[in-house]
């Protein structure tokens, strides 16, 4: 049998369908390469799409008031009021004005008087007259005294440029008492576009290593080995230019897709090949090739839909990365599927299953699989239970440092902000509350309490609003003489950069205020927040009318994250039991792979709340990774006894047969799976490392569910069976 096995196998890169596989490979990532765009864009909407409610209030704000984009440098240093530090500050500020792109800078020295002036007068008095404006202290001088800033106004929408020779000059000028940090929208997204980018190029290299290494390991088959890389890299670049196709951008999740259509494309390749390899050495490779494909072929048509159930739960979210992540989840589903079953036959059909191995520890591993494990099982689900309760506990509102790893200088620099005077800004506007105008002394006086108010909230740092600049206004000694529509239409003008229009509509019945919101110390979530500083406003006598900015945006993100992807998951798990039932045409087992189902995101989020790991926007999807992937293994195994109970066996029978069946290649999926999302623990993007930990986590339980607590679970009423 062993000569016709070999006559029956097609000779490696010896066939059109192999050479026409490779061909479409590389054709498409030459396309890809060529036409597509693999930069993430990390705007500073980032975190929503342009037609999102969650929106809308920040573009009717900037419509309203005008926005231009703000860097926040904070100069720290010891002692503060010193001429040698204004010397500085001005070398800095000074430098900085010179940077294309920056349109205006101010600080100390470039601020309320010129830079000359200040360096013939004696710093104490710099200061002096600094406190004695109300506008120009809360623009420049930390509430705690501690540092003055340096306030930069962008150009244009591309600020890589800018933020690179920002750093620079920031690099010049640091020193160990001249301690400088950044903020401001602008700067952070670019440093997360920079990590996104490194992630990207480290993936698509380090993916296509490691799983040809770990299937060479695997399976010790050339062939195997050529058609499982020809396929994933054929979905992963396909996945890409259909992305493209439909015009997405690569965004803040793209850097996991690689991985992903990896993982996908290489857990149909494991249950082809296992397929296969039971039957080639009986059969012959071709036929075996096909009797594999025909067998396979309908687990893994539900395991796709369960994927695409999967993804498709986050396709209606409002946050754009997320239903972005979603549709190309979606997308590298379809293709993986495609790949597996239409290019790696081909190469399956040129394979050599070898001699069969009955190694010590495979012996030792089938007998552990092929045993009902009870007292396991229960201990499982008693650790579930244990964990459910801190699965509400999980913070899905977490800082915005927390998107940089511990020591980056750039989360130091966004903590000392924060510390010092707030990095997210949160934008209120207000009207009366009776709908009068506030361009009058009696609505000044009201504006000053309001402000007053708010400086008091211990999650505002710092804050420029109307009411300061009306204060401003209120300070020389002839403003009696003018009305405040004078001083309004005087603020409008050119002259003074049109700062009234940034805090007064035109109409004069709204003002404006921009506060900075503390990140560190916040203990609530953003929305409690935001809905203190509005009802501050009410009982104030205003009528909140827009709030927008960073702030509230995140605020309503956690929301999204919460709803969407934890709560969601119940609606994803009742579709999934739905399948599952379907296949195994057996409630009792649809009923206990649900249960086995549910232990993944019980105990996954119950780990994640009870270690007060931040869930973020990219680590949140873990779960919705991982539970289809899960999946796949039930549905693989329920065909497995569904087909084993056909011949009438026992019912611990079948599952005994089908485990010893399909042991082997459940493993192989979970150390696929667990490889792959492993290496996004070299990222030096915190919000990867915190994904690749969860999908390797969800994997490993749903693994262990599917091997040792669903058959304990399945079978318990059969015992003696």
């Amino acid at each position: 049998m062993g000569n016709e096995a070999k006559a029956d196998r097609s000779p490696l890169l010896g066939t059109l369908s192999q050479w026409a596989a490779i061909a479409l490979c590389a054709a498409l990532g030459l396309a890809l390469f060529a036409f597509v765009d693999l930069t993430p864009q990390v705007d500073a909407d980032f975190f929503f799409s342009t037609d999102d409610p969650q929106f809308q209030g920040s573009l009717r704000i900037e419509k309203e008031f005008g926005d231009a984009q703000q860097i926040f440098v904070a100069a720290r240093a010891s002692p503060l009021v010193s001429r040698n530090y204004l010397l500085r500050l001005r070398n800095l500020t000074e430098e900085l004005r010179k940077v294309q792109g920056v349109s205006d800078a101010r600080s100390l020295t470039h601020g309320p008087e010129k830079p000359d002036k200040v360096a013939k007068r004696d710093p104490e008095e710099v200061f002096e007259d600094l406190l004695d404006s109300p506008f120009w202290t809360q623009l420049l001088l930390a509430p705690d005294r501690s540092a003055t800033f340096v306030v930069l106004r962008l150009e244009g929408k591309d600020h890589s440029a800018i933020v690179s020779a920002i750093d620079r000059v920031l690099a010049r000028h640091s020193r160990r008492d001249f301690d400088l940090g950044v903020s401001g929208v602008p700067y952070v997204s670019e440093h997360i576009r920079r990590r996104l980018t490194d992630d990207l190029r480290f993936f698509s290299i380090a993916a296509f290593g490691a799983f040809a290494l770990l299937i060479g390991l695997l399976f010790r088959s050339m062939a195997v080995l050529l058609g499982t890389m020809v396929a994933a890299l054929t979905a992963s670049f396909g996945t890409f230019l259909v992305r493209n196709l439909f015009g997405m951008q690569t965004d803040i999740l793209a850097p996991n897709l690689w991985t992903i259509a990896f993982v996908l494309t290489l857990s149909h390749v494991v249950y082809l090949t296992a397929q296969w390899r039971g039957r080639a050495r009986q059969v012959g490779s071709r036929r075996a090739t096909e009797e594999s494909v025909r067998m396979t072929g309908p687990a893994s048509a539900w395991s796709l839909a369960a994927n695409l159930l999967g993804f498709a739960s986050l396709v209606f979210v409002s946050a754009k990365p997320l239903r972005q992540f979603g549709i190309s989840g979606a997308i590298a589903a379809l293709l993986a599927m495609a790949c597996a079953y239409a290019l790696y036959p081909a190469f399956l059909r040129a394979a050599d299953p070898g001699p069969a191995r009955r190694e010590t520890i495979h012996r030792r591993l089938e007998r552990f699989f092929t045993t009902r494990h009870s007292i396991v099982a229960v201990t499982a689900i008693a650790v579930a239970v244990v964990l459910a309760p801190f699965a509400w506990r999980v913070n899905t509102d977490p800082s915005l440092p927390s998107y940089f790893a511990e020591r980056d200088d750039i989360r130091s620099g966004l903590q000392d902000i924060d510390r010092a005077a707030g990095s997210s800004t949160l934008d209120v506007v207000v009207a009366d509350a009776r709908g009068r105008p506030l361009d009058n002394d009696q609505a000044y006086q009201r504006l000053q309490a309001l402000q007053q108010r708010l400086e008091q909230h211990p999650d505002v740092g710092s804050m420029l609003s109307v009411a300061l600049l009306m204060a401003e206004a209120e300070r020389p000694w002839y403003s009696f003489l003018f009305s405040w529509e004078t001083r309004f239409k005087k603020l409008d003008s050119p002259r003074h950069d049109r700062i009234g229009r940034a805090f007064m509509s035109e109409d004069r019945n709204r003002g404006r205020f921009i506060l900075r919101m503390r990140e560190s110390t916040r203990s609530r979530p953003r929305d409690v927040v935001v809905g203190e500083v509005n009802e501050i406003a009410r009982e104030q006598g205003f009528r909140p009318v827009l709030v927008g900015g960073l702030y509230t945006l995140q605020g309503e993100l956690s929301e999204l994250v919460e709803g969407s992807v934890i709560r969601g998951l119940g609606g994803l798990l009742g579709l999934f039991f739905v399948i599952v039932l379907i296949v195994t045409r057996s409630l009792r087992s649809a009923m206990a792979m649900l249960a086995c189902l549910a232990l993944t995101p019980f105990v996954l989020f119950g780990l994640v709340g009870l270690f007060g790991m931040p869930l973020d926007i990219i680590s949140a999807p873990a779960a919705n990774v991982a539970l289809p992937l899960g999946i796949d293994e039930m549905i693989h195994l329920g065909y497995a006894v569904r087909r084993s109970r056909r011949g009438s066996e026992k019912t611990w029978d079948a599952w005994k047969r089908s485990l010893a069946h399909l042991w082997r290649p459940i493993l192989a999926s979970m150390l696929i799976v667990t490889s792959g999302f492993s290496l996004f623990l070299l990222s030096s993007f915190p919000p990867t490392q915190r994904l690749g930990v969860l999908v390797c986590a969800g994997a490993a339980i749903t693994d262990v569910a599917v091997l040792v607590v669903l058959p304990a679970i399945a079978t318990w009423k059969f015992r003696k069976q």
